[in-house]
């Protein structure tokens, strides 16, 4: 019964250390405010291609940029602006390794961040509403309380013994 209990907890936390490799980010390009690049725009999921897609952009800003040697599986979402007249934005995903908010110019602003939508400025709150109006917990937050579970399940066997 310990050996089943301790397999499912290894399972369990695996899974949840797994699950933050993919991200969802928003991808939308305008020029105007941000809220008008965010309504024409469309979340989607992180990828090789759409990163590349972004990379071959800032190699333009930035031609230091190692693309080579990063880690072309994990990704982190982006918004990039330039002021002038008008305010140009653009935003997606890019290699979670790759500084590309390094070396802006002067009339440019970058900036990085991981988790669903975290780019938008319709970005979630930690608790999402569901068609009734309750408050639901997110998926990190269950993968949470399942591991500190499996740590003082853990804990307990480990001291009883």
């Amino acid at each position: 019964m310990n050996a089943l209990a301790l397999n499912v907890g290894l399972l369990l936390l695996l899974s949840a250390a797994t699950t933050g490799y993919a991200n969802q980010c928003m991808h939308c390009i305008a020029q105007g405010d941000e809220r008008s690049c965010d309504d024409s725009g469309e979340s989607l999921e992180c990828n090789e291609e759409l990163a590349e897609k972004y990379v071959s952009l800032f190699l333009r800003v930035n031609e230091n940029l190692d693309v080579e040697s990063v880690d072309k599986t994990r990704f982190k979402c982006f918004k990039f602006y330039i002021i002038g007249e008008e305010e140009f934005h653009l935003k997606g995903c890019t290699y979670q390794g790759l500084p590309i908010c390094d070396n802006m110019k002067q009339n440019m602003q970058c900036t990085a961040c991981r988790g669903k939508d975290c780019n938008s400025i319709y970005i979630e709150n930690y608790y999402d509403d569901d068609d009734y109006g309750r408050a639901g917990a997110r998926v990190s937050s269950i993968g949470l309380i399942a591991t500190c579970a499996i740590v003082i399940g853990l804990f307990r066997v480990t001291r009883w013994r």
